[in-house]
């Protein structure tokens, strides 16, 4: 995915989210939303946010305010809170095996770290956003405040500080839960926000990423986005920059994807795609739709 040069646009982003909350948008002239009702394709995803990050408007909103379980796009706030909570990112965390195990007996995606590896915060947060890993979520949980339960208190207040009226966070992970919750607009106003961050944004805009050498990985581990297979399949390699994927069978498929269009810059948050394991690719075909289909016709 390439990269450019970051602009910051989270201002028109925050006045726009608080317009959502008390009104529904179907889209603006600018994103000639009629392009969209006119096709024949019909979205997946039972909701969804496009924001056009340049432009400050919004592009298409679908159940935007609904909450939904969103599974691990949940570590999109993890991985901010740990960057904004840690001044050292070569700080290193030794795994547990509960830890480890942990993520194996829910048969969740990890990034590879074993028991008794020390690995570095900036491996870590490149574990969880790439290849989405539990292991990586909880172990850099850990060394930021000590255990889950103490970060996840820092993820709502973070929430709460940003306005996400409609958000609650249970878990690091996101796993199924009915008190881990969000709506598109919340996720987007997050998403908008996190992308700020330089730190984020570099680690979210990367292919690939290789961890630094341990005596459990002599050679590192080699750490490769979701969004990579995907993104070739549907042909979006010069759109979309970034993003995070997420799948539980509570929340279906779910994505947040950060693009540039004709030389504008937006966020498209889906939620809700179906069942993953029937049509895996549920969410990057609505995706398509948006970024290309509609947006390129």
């Amino acid at each position: 995915m390439a990269k450019n040069k970051k602009k910051h646009y989270l201002l028109p982003i925050l006045l726009i989210l608080s317009v959502l909350t008390a009104v529904f948008v179907s889209g603006c002239a600018r994103c000639r939303t009629a392009r969209l009702h006119s096709t024949p394709h019909t979205l997946s995803s039972h909701s969804a946010l496009m924001i056009d990050l340049d432009g400050g408007e919004i592009c298409y909103a679908k159940n935007h305010n609904e909450k939904l379980p969103i599974a691990s796009l949940t570590k999109i706030m993890t991985a901010l809170v740990v960057i904004e909570q840690t001044e050292d990112l070569d700080k290193e965390y030794t795994f547990t095996e509960d830890t480890v195990e942990r993520m194996k007996k829910n048969h969740a995606s990890v990034a590879g770290f074993k028991a008794g590896e020390r690995v570095s915060v900036r491996d870590m947060l490149y574990g969880i956003m790439l290849p989405s890993g539990g292991d990586a979520a909880l172990g850099a949980a850990s060394c930021t405040a000590g255990g889950e339960a103490d970060f996840v208190e820092l993820m709502n207040l973070r929430a709460e500080e940003l306005g996400m009226e409609n958000t609650h966070f249970s878990d690091v992970t996101g796993l199924d839960d009915a008190d881990n919750y969000s709506t598109a607009a919340d996720m987007a106003l997050l998403f908008a926000t996190a992308l700020e961050n330089r730190v984020f944004f570099d680690i979210v805009t990367a292919d690939k990423y290789l961890t630094r050498a341990t005596e459990h990985h002599k050679n590192g581990i080699l750490l490769e986005s979701t969004l990579n297979e995907p993104v070739k399949e549907y042909s979006l390699e010069t759109k979309i920059l970034g993003g995070k994927t997420g799948y539980t069978t509570g929340a279906g498929l779910c994505l947040a994807s950060y693009a540039e269009l004709e030389g504008r810059r937006y966020i498209l948050v889906t939620l809700g795609a179906g069942d993953g394991k029937k049509y895996p690719s549920y969410h990057f075909e609505d995706a398509a739709v948006l970024y290309d289909k509609y947006y390129m016709a």
